[in-house]
């Protein structure tokens, strides 16, 4: 399955593409978000993730409640607005409907310090702290990554394809949008995956180099557990 690819300097990609399905031919294209598709961005984004992903629930309190949806789509449009070294990509099925989305970060040699988690959206200090706590020990392993490299990589912020399109080819467009981009400059790609990705990213050569529960302090330890998959892809030669 080839994936045509547009390096212009917009990092604008766009192409159809047929993809077997049990019941009929979906043609699924792959396109540049735009500001108007955040809200469903994010809603894809909880329904992929649901209950399952404790990170999502601490980053983005009540993310599946109209209310946290429509908080949720106000910050990922932030994002969106505000994040000039990511591309925010798109699939969209033959009626139109945004059945996936992914945000890739080219880093272009800029180490970036560690984040921190702002704004009003928890009902508690403690709830704020842990929602730092789990960004801080999720993105060790890309600390260290980005710093080894001096930044010179591809991250992998997030990749959602609607429940009912999933295994149906959507997850593999977006990955292939970054694998390509990836070759192309033979930099590095990585992603703090979840479990349910782990087996496409290693069919696009992905490795796993490290699964692990996220630590907890004492007091936090009845929480749920988030448990993430640190992989890395090397790029490919294109030009042998």
């Amino acid at each position: 399955m080839s994936l045509p690819i547009d390096f212009g300097a917009s990092l604008l990609t766009s192409t159809r593409m047929v993809l077997p399905n049990p019941d009929k031919r979906s043609v699924f294209s792959l396109e540049r978000c735009n500001a108007s598709d955040m809200p469903r961005i994010f809603e894809l984004i909880s329904d992929a993730f649901g209950q399952h992903h404790p990170y999502l629930g601490a980053q983005f309190p009540k993310h599946d409640t109209p209310v946290g949806r429509t908080v949720g789509a106000e910050r990922i449009l932030a994002e969106f607005n505000g994040d000039k070294q990511a591309t925010f990509l798109k699939v969209v099925d033959e009626n139109g409907v945004v059945v996936a989305g992914a945000k890739w970060k080219t880093h272009d040699g800029v180490v970036p310090p560690e984040s921190k988690v702002e704004g009003h959206w928890w009902q508690s200090k403690d709830a704020k702290d842990y929602a730092q706590h789990l960004s801080t020990v999720l993105l060790v392993n890309r600390r260290r990554k980005l710093k080894e490299t001096d930044g010179h990589l591809l991250s992998l912020n997030f990749l959602a394809v609607d429940p009912r399109y999933q295994r149906r080819g959507a997850g593999t467009m977006l990955t292939r949008w970054g694998t390509a981009f990836a070759d192309e400059r033979g930099i590095e790609i990585i992603v703090e995956a979840s479990p349910m990705s782990v087996e496409l990213f290693t069919k696009e050569g992905f490795n796993l180099l490290d699964d692990h529960e996220l630590p907890l302090p004492d007091k936090w330890t009845a929480r749920p557990k988030q448990w993430i998959y640190w992989m890395v892809r090397p790029p490919k030669d294109t030009k042998g």
